[in-house]
């Protein structure tokens, strides 16, 4: 019963992490929207789209709370979630969307690899990005999307003997009847007739899962083929920018880069090994889905990523604090060389007496000091 621990530690952090998304993919969605002035065109679509496929990924995940369980040749990709009384055929359903989109998600990753590498050689095919030819490469990534759900669910859907392979092995670890779990099974191999007889792949689990590595692999060589010829051509056509736009196209690479690593490194290499661990047949049991529980954590790295990397994202932060936020007001005395710096709250001078507060915790404060050829001097005044 320890992986039904692990589970529900998995389910906790998918909560948490929705509201980290929500909070920041929203951030990025209005900043992009209404205060980002030279992120225009094309890109800010993008950057608009990829914040909402990052907000829906996240909410599926919070819908469904997906796991994985490995056990020597097969794993099971499921979930335990009652999701609102839903029948077993419906959370299969969106046991299936949740992974068409993700793969949504970094199909389109490798969308932006290629509008940024064609922009920054001024290729004319940019012009397929363009106005409303945009929906084709939104297409794309919600084609890959279907592709990878479809072959989840018809490749993976659970037979008798992949059930019967898997049955005690949830029991014991989930305390759930196989029969009542809905999700996909991947058993790598048909059982065999004796000791002595030859492994005979199962076919249909195959499939499935070389149609998933596939796909993976498909968007990995548009990033990394687009990215390294991004790297070899920044600094020679970077010299046909003003120092303006160098800049922003230097930021939105380093972003790009940082948006691409941290997931790599810690989300979408790891699943290979998931995928392709039954048809190397090895002994093992154990809660899998641990590896891939961080999935609920990049939408929101994402959006923090591109806000701190991009400084466009930065100084809009700091214009609508100033607006909304109360700032120090500096008054300024040229004839005496005097200035007051007065930062205004409440709970001030003698509620501070009267409610026995302590008296250098001064919540109003003006700052006074004078500045001449003999003497420098300052103090605190309690307002």
């Amino acid at each position: 019963m320890a992986s039904l621990k692990f589970f529900e530690v998995a389910r906790e952090l998918g909560t948490i992490c929705f509201g980290a998304t929500v909070i920041f993919n929203s951030c990025v969605i209005y900043l992009t929207s209404f205060h980002t002035k030279r992120i225009v065109g094309t890109y800010k679509h993008m950057i608009i789209i990829f914040a909402f496929f990052g907000l829906l990924f996240s909410f599926m995940e919070l819908l469904v709370h997906p796991f994985f369980h490995s056990f020597n040749g097969s794993f099971a990709y499921f979930s335990i979630e009652k999701c609102f009384g839903a029948s077993w055929e419906i959370r299969s359903i969106l046991l299936a969307i949740y992974s068409g989109v993700y793969s949504t998600v970094i199909s389109f990753m490798a969308v932006q690899f290629m509008f940024r590498y064609l922009t920054l050689i001024n290729d004319p095919k940019i012009s397929y990005f363009q106005g409303w030819k945009l929906l084709y490469w939104v297409g794309y990534a919600l084609f890959f999307g279907t592709l990878w759900g479809s072959f989840a669910h018809y490749f993976g859907y659970p037979d008798e003997y992949s059930q019967s392979y898997l049955r005690e092995v949830m029991f014991d670890n989930y305390n759930a009847d196989i029969e009542d779990i809905p999700g996909y099974l991947i058993v790598a191999f048909h059982p065999r007739i004796n000791d002595n007889s030859p492994k005979f792949v199962r076919w249909m689990n195959f499939t499935c899962i070389s149609g998933l590595i596939t796909i993976l692999v498909i968007q990995y060589c548009i990033v990394i083929f687009c990215g390294v010829q991004i790297y070899l051509n920044m600094h020679e056509r970077m010299k046909q920018y003003s120092a303006t736009h160098r800049r922003l196209h230097e930021q939105f690479f380093r972003a790009l880069v940082y948006q691409i690593s941290a997931p790599s490194l810690t989300v979408h290499f790891p699943i290979v090994p998931v995928l392709c661990a039954p048809f190397f047949d090895l002994k093992m049991n154990l809660p899998s889905g641990l590896i891939v529980t961080s999935f609920s954590t990049y939408p929101p790295i994402d959006s923090l990523i591109l806000m701190l990397v991009v400084s466009e994202y930065r100084e809009a932060f700091r214009k609508l604090s100033k607006k909304y936020l109360p700032q120090p007001k500096v008054i300024m005395n040229n004839s005496e060389r005097m200035f007051q710096i007065i930062i205004p709250h409440k709970n001030v001078g003698e509620n501070h007496r009267e409610n026995n507060a302590d008296p250098t915790d001064f919540s109003d404060v003006v700052i006074s000091a004078t500045n001449n050829t003999r003497n420098e001097q300052s103090f605190f005044v309690p307002g």
